[in-house]
C-alpha cells in the first residue's frame, strides 16, 4: 500500500513517541520490528514517520474488516488471505495475533521490501510478483485477496489482466477487495491536471495520469482515477461487485467489495 500516505506529509518534525503510545496496538503487532526509514521511504517515495506508518496500517485494517463484515464473515473465520501489494507489511502486521490461525501470504513487486518481510515478519509467506501475471500462487488458494493502493496506479488494460489473475487465485465465493481513486481524491488534485485529463474523467469515468517520476517505482506505475460506475462496469467482467464504497479505504480511497462467482 503506497500512495495513501502522500497526504500525510508533515511540515516539521514532531515527537512521535506519545502519538505512537496512544495507538491501539496488539502486543503481537507491537512486538514486530519497525521497518527502518529507508524501507518506509519505498512505500510512498518520500519520508514516512513511524506514527503515520502505523496509523494508516491500523486504519486500513479497520476498513478491510468492515468490508469483510459487509459480506457476512470475519477475517478470523477465513483460512487463507493474500495481501497483493504488501509492501513492508504495513497492513498485514496488524493481524499478527492471527498469524497462527489464518494463513497469510504477501506479494509485492519490490524485492527489497519482500526481503525485509522475510527477515522480520515471522509467520506469513512472502514472495515477489512481477508487473504482469501470474502470481506465484496456486489456483483457488485464497478465501480473501485484498489490494490496497495498487489499482490506483494501473491503467485499464493492466487492471483487467490483474482482475483475471486475482480471480484465478481466489476460491469460488472468495472475497476480493480493491481500493481505487475516486472523485474525492480526483478533486483534491484537480487543479494540477491538464484539461484533457479532467475531461476524460468526466466523460469516461476513468483517467490514467503519468505524474510519478521518483526513481523507485517503475514507469508503468502512475496514477489512475475511476468512478463507481466505471468500477462496476469493468470489474463485472470478472467478479460480482457487492458494493463500491466511496472513501471506504481509510476515508481516502474508494473500496470495491467483490466476490468470485461460484
Amino acid at each position: 500500500m503506497r500512495r495513501i500516505a502522500r497526504r500525510l506529509r508533515r511540515s516539521k518534525p514532531v515527537d512521535e513517541a506519545p502519538l505512537i503510545a496512544a495507538l491501539e496496538r496488539s502486543p503481537a503487532e507491537a512486538a514486530l520490528p519497525m521497518p527502518p526509514a529507508d524501507i518506509r521511504y519505498r512505500i510512498v517515495s518520500d519520508a514516512l514517520g513511524e506514527y503515520d506508518f502505523l496509523r494508516v496500517g491500523i486504519e486500513a485494517r479497520i476498513s478491510i474488516e468492515e468490508a469483510i463484515a459487509a459480506t457476512g464473515t470475519r477475517i478470523e473465520e477465513l483460512g487463507s488471505v493474500l495481501d497483493w501489494g504488501a509492501g513492508c507489511s504495513r497492513i498485514m502486521r496488524q493481524w499478527a495475533p492471527l498469524f497462527g490461525q489464518v494463513s497469510f501470504t504477501g506479494t509485492d513487486i519490490d524485492q527489497v521490501m519482500i526481503d525485509w518481510n522475510v527477515a522480520n515478519i515471522p509467520g506469513p509467506r512472502f514472495a515477489v510478483n512481477g508487473a504482469e501475471p501470474p502470481l506465484p500462487c496456486g489456483d483457488e488458494e485464497f478465501d480473501l485477496v485484498y489490494g490496497a493502493s495498487v489499482f490506483t496506479h494501473l491503467d485499464e488494460a493492466m487492471q483487467q489482466r490483474w482482475l483475471a489473475e486475482l480471480v484465478r487465485v481466489l476460491k469460488p465465493g472468495g472475497i476480493l477487495l480493491l481500493s481505487t481513486h475516486g472523485p474525492y481524491v480526483f478533486e483534491l488534485s484537480r487543479h494540477t491536471f491538464a484539461d484533457d485529463d479532467v475531461a476524460a474523467f468526466r466523460d469516461r469515468g476513468f483517467v490514467f495520469i503519468r505524474n510519478i517520476v521518483d526513481g523507485v517505482l517503475p514507469d508503468w506505475y502512475q496514477t489512475s482515477f475511476q468512478t463507481t460506475d466505471h468500477v462496476r462496469r469493468t470489474f463485472a467482467h470478472h467478479v460480482d461487485v457487492i458494493d463500491h464504497v466511496a472513501r471506504g479505504m481509510t476515508g481516502y480511497q474508494d473500496l470495491a467489495i467483490c466476490r468470485k462467482r461460484a
